[in-house]
């Protein structure tokens, strides 16, 4: 992928090229490997997109290995592999509103509409929502509650790498059960 910012920090454009074919062959060896690396973690993320000779079904059996290691899971995804690491309910799903859309069907156009739609996809799924929203902040369901997270104040240089670094953070508090 290639980044390409405006010198004043006002806009960017990322350039993503969809080149590799991964033999099936190769598929294979990556879960053996995968599921040898996990029985040492703490925590599974599984996010992005994946290049062709992915089967459809690849997010869900990566988020079913880790379950059967008790591994906490948290997804970052959207499109195919959204729906598919869904499916197999992981722990924590961080959806930017796009992503939530996709998942729900539906537009949501107010805080209370994204809470609506995180509750029904939890109440079907177990798994936990941390809808990221860019600038207007995140909202969070929980089991019991949910929560509206307002954006820091702070000068934003690029967003790129906003959304992993809140997996990274929702990893780190899972890695020490919390």
């Amino acid at each position: 992928n290639t980044v390409i910012m405006c010198e004043d920090g006002s806009a960017q454009t990322t350039i993503t090229v969809d080149t590799l074919d991964v033999l099936e062959e190769k598929v294979t060896e990556f879960y053996a490997q995968y599921r040898e690396v996990i029985k040492n973690a703490n925590c599974v993320t599984i996010s992005g997109s994946v290049p062709k000779g992915i089967p459809p079904d690849f997010y869900y059996d990566l988020v079913m290995d880790a379950h059967a290691t008790k591994l906490p899971v948290v997804i970052d995804a959207s499109g195919k592999n959204l729906q598919a690491g869904f499916s197999g309910n992981p722990t924590v799903i961080k959806p930017n509103l796009d992503e939530l859309e996709q998942l729900w069907g539906e537009p949501c156009v107010s805080i209370d509409q994204i809470k609506h739609a995180g509750r029904e996809l939890f109440k079907r799924s177990g798994s936990v929502f941390v809808i990221t929203l860019g600038a207007e902040g995140a909202v969070a369901v929980l089991p019991d509650r949910n929560y509206f997270i307002p954006p820091l104040k702070v000068k934003v240089v690029s967003p790129a790498g906003a959304g992993d670094a809140v997996v990274a953070g929702l990893a780190a508090g899972l890695s020490q059960q919390k």
